[in-house]
């Protein structure tokens, strides 16, 4: 493997909860009813494209979804700046590679204000070679335009990168763009069967180490 590339929401920062707190907020003031169950399947896709979808679920008066991505991406990224804070293992496995100089990136479907917040609560930002949203492409994940995209930032060929991914999204993404993927999932997902597509499946990123680096740098 030539290049490392991170999800960032749920993977590195354990900023899930941040998000469904700023969406129960919005739509608590809208009177829009919030599914828990809804947001557990889109995890991993770009913001706007699940309000868009929502919207067409249960369509709301007022303001347009665009409207209400925004509000939601504004709060969320407020809540990060003030109560972010690491996923285990995660800076951990960032200084594993920072110590071997493989490249690394971020693929997120987050917007580049989510991103910016998250790499900044990190302190990681002069160890990233690229920064990739997933909103800059015509399509977010699970299409791989996102993790095509960052490969080529870092001048890697996509078979040469290895993706680290929290959501069945990102997993299918990463594997539509050929990379080699371990999916580190969320509690809520881990016992589902469509996460078998990853190449490697981790409890946390402190599972990570040489060993698994080894096997992995001889395929």
């Amino acid at each position: 493997m030539d290049a490392i590339i991170f999800d960032m929401d749920g993977l590195l920062v354990d900023s899930e909860p941040l998000w469904d707190q700023a969406t129960i907020a919005v739509f608590e003031q809208l009177g829009i009813r919030y599914s828990a169950a809804y947001f557990q399947e889109t995890m991993g896709m770009r913001v706007d494209l699940i309000m868009a979808g929502w919207y067409k679920r249960a369509p709301w008066r007022g303001p347009s979804p665009e409207e209400v991505t925004a509000q939601i991406v504004e709060r969320t990224a407020v809540l990060i700046r003030e109560q972010a804070h690491p996923q285990p293992g995660a800076l951990e496995t960032v200084a594993f590679f920072k110590e071997r100089a493989v490249p690394m990136a971020v693929a997120s479907s987050s917007p580049c204000v989510i991103i910016e917040a998250n790499i900044a609560a990190l302190g990681i930002g002069p160890d990233l070679q690229a920064v990739s949203s997933a909103v800059d492409e015509q399509y977010g994940k699970p299409h791989p335009a996102v993790y095509i995209k960052t490969a080529e930032k870092l001048g890697v060929p996509p078979q040469h990168c290895l993706v680290f991914e929290d959501a069945i999204l990102g997993v299918l993404a990463a594997k539509a763009a050929e990379t080699t993927c371990i999916c580190v999932p969320d509690a809520a997902i881990a016992a589902d069967k469509r996460l078998g597509i990853a190449d490697y499946l981790l409890p946390s990123l402190s599972d990570f180490d040489e060993a698994l680096w080894q096997e992995i740098s001889s395929m």
